[in-house]
């Protein structure tokens, strides 16, 4: 959808971990309100950040 809107992919970031909830069963609580999968599960991105720019 952003490159579809004329957008430009800027940065992509994948962060182990997700704020404020647990996203699937099996998830633990970490500080600052964090939750990641538990040890013994694969560590897969629970959250993306990025940025985009429109060109002029």
């Amino acid at each position: 959808m952003l490159l579809d809107a004329g957008l430009r992919l800027e940065t992509l970031r994948e962060y182990p971990y997700a704020n404020g909830f647990p996203a699937f069963e099996g998830t633990v609580a970490l500080p600052g309100g964090r939750f990641a999968p538990s040890p013994d599960r694969p560590v897969i991105p629970m959250m993306l950040g990025l940025t985009a720019r429109k060109d002029s």
